[in-house]
Parts: structure tokens; sequence; C-alpha cells
């Protein structure tokens, strides 16, 4: 479990446990800008939860999409006060689907900035939808860091293969990572490093290369 503030996702029932929205599959948490952003990407992670594990990451710092990944989406820009990591952003949009080719995908995580007028929702694997200011620490920003989501599949999950955000208002969006179960060799990964002298990550052929 990742926090305790976490919503899970059911077309069946609701209910409020430990100020969390419970139901069955799916696990959403989401971790607002002020307590989490950190320039530092092994701080970031750390305050996400994610350190165990090598990750796949897309960074939106140039118009190619990581291998397995497809959105509907092509425009990045550069908004220092609205990007997680490095200098650029997705979007905006109003809506985006992303499609994951990737295998044994557990857990989708992605940056959110410059939401405000929006009221976006979430719909997992085109079966399961939640409207985002439904979750604790939801935080509605206007240029600048919103939130951090991250869904995670549970047990009984299917593999995590599609996510399409609805019903926003030109959001932009950053820091997009995949954990897989048992994870595929592959050709191509964006890994950023802010301190390149420290690698984030284990050289594998999960990851590919890393930056010099």
């Amino acid at each position: 479990m990742i926090s305790k503030y976490a919503m899970r996702l059911s077309s069946l029932s609701f209910l409020f446990i430990s100020g969390a929205l419970s139901v069955s599959a799916y696990e959403l948490h989401l971790f607002p800008a002020e307590s989490t952003y950190n320039p530092s990407i092994n701080v970031l992670h750390r305050n996400l939860g994610l350190e165990e594990g090598p990750l796949i990451l897309e960074d939106f710092e140039d118009q190619d999409m990581i291998q397995g990944l497809k959105t509907n989406f092509s425009e990045t820009e550069k908004n220092r006060s609205t990007a997680w990591d490095g200098t650029r952003v997705g979007g905006p949009f109003d809506d985006a689907e992303f499609e994951i080719g990737v295998k044994n995908v557990r857990l989708f995580g992605i940056a959110i900035a410059d939401n405000d007028g929006g009221q976006e929702q979430v719909t997992v694997n085109q079966t399961k939808t939640v409207h985002l200011q439904q979750l604790p620490f939801f935080t509605s920003r206007s240029a600048s860091r919103a939130y951090y989501l991250i869904i995670v599949a549970t047990e009984d999950d299917p593999d995590i293969r599609t996510i399409r955000f609805s019903n926003a208002f030109s959001i932009h969006c950053d820091h997009l990572i995949l954990k897989q179960v048992n994870p595929q060799p592959t050709d191509k990964h964006v890994i950023n490093l802010r301190d390149k002298s420290k690698s984030l990550f284990e050289k594998t052929n999960h990851i590919g290369n890393q930056p010099n």
C-alpha cells in the first residue's frame, strides 16, 4: 500500500474508510504537489513510495513517446512552473488517452498541473471511472503543479492497458511512470536523471541505456 488515502474503483458500491473512498478493484492514490514535488527525482520517488524495482519513465522532453506507450495528443511545451521533471510538459489537453502496449503493467503514475477550471475524471481500462475531486488531497491549481496520481492494479485486477482523462480543462501532465511485474526487455526508455553522476536505476535490459 503506497498510502492509506486511496480510492478503489468499482461500479458497485462505495465506502469511506480512514479518510479514503474504498471500493473493489484498482487503487487510486493522490499526492498533492505541495508535500510531494521535489526537483530531485530520487526524493520525488521516495515521497511517492516508488523506490523499489525498475520503473519505465516518460518525461515529455521531446515528441517521442517511450516504446509501448501511445497517446492521442502530440503537444509538448516548455513550462518550468508546471514541469515536474525537466523543463517540458505534455499537453495542454482537455481529454487524453494513454494506450499501454507494455506487458504486465501493474502501476501507472502521472503528474498533473494547471488543472483549474476543469472537473477531470479518469477511466481505467475503459470500464472504471472516477471523478478525481472525490479523492482526498485533490488540488486545483492555475499555472502550477497540482498533484501526482498513482493507479495500482490489485491482485485480482487485469493489467493496466488504457488510462483516459476526460472533462478536464487545458491541463498539463509530466513524469509518467509504468511499473511491471516480471519486466520484459525493451529497446528504449526515457530516463531523466538530474544528478547524472549517480544512477537512479540499475543498468538492465529493461531500462535500456543510461545517460552519460
